[in-house]
């Protein structure tokens, strides 16, 4: 029988794959907000946004979470493949990098979790990252966002 981690890590990673393979930016944007749903499961039951907060070596897994609650289509550009190089092999040239339409950039959290610092750097390696991230984590009580 799947464990509840192990019901969050499969589809994340599917998700992944079904990224990877895509054949459409489009594609690959609505396989990222599979990935966040997933991500989002996982921090919650690894005790919620408020262990994130404390725990410095989840640092880009808080800064990703802001994006969580917003469509994929709006929080991501396409980048040319000279300027943004990722180590994961797609089937498109360029990548998807975090973006910060208004409603994220005027948001309070956006400096106070180091969002920003997420903004231009590839979607795909740092969404993995914070998954992995949030999986060494010790179980917890969850809180909500």
């Amino acid at each position: 029988m799947e464990t509840r981690e192990e019901s969050i890590r499969r589809p994340f990673y599917a998700a992944r794959l079904r990224l990877a393979e895509a054949d459409s930016f489009d594609v690959q944007r609505d396989e990222l907000g599979h990935m966040l749903h997933q991500f989002f499961r996982l921090v919650e039951f690894r005790g919620g946004v408020e262990k994130l907060k404390i725990e410095p070596s989840a640092s880009t897994a808080l800064a990703i979470l802001l994006f969580r609650h917003k469509n994929t289509h709006r929080v991501t550009r396409v980048a040319e493949p000279a300027d943004v190089f990722i180590d994961t092999f797609t089937n498109l040239f360029g990548s998807l990098i975090w973006d910060a339409p208004p409603e994220i950039a005027s948001d309070s959290r956006f400096t106070a979790w180091g969002t920003d610092s997420m903004v231009g750097k590839p979607a795909l390696e740092t969404m993995t990252e914070a998954f992995n991230q949030v999986l060494t984590l010790p179980r917890g009580n969850s809180s909500s966002v």
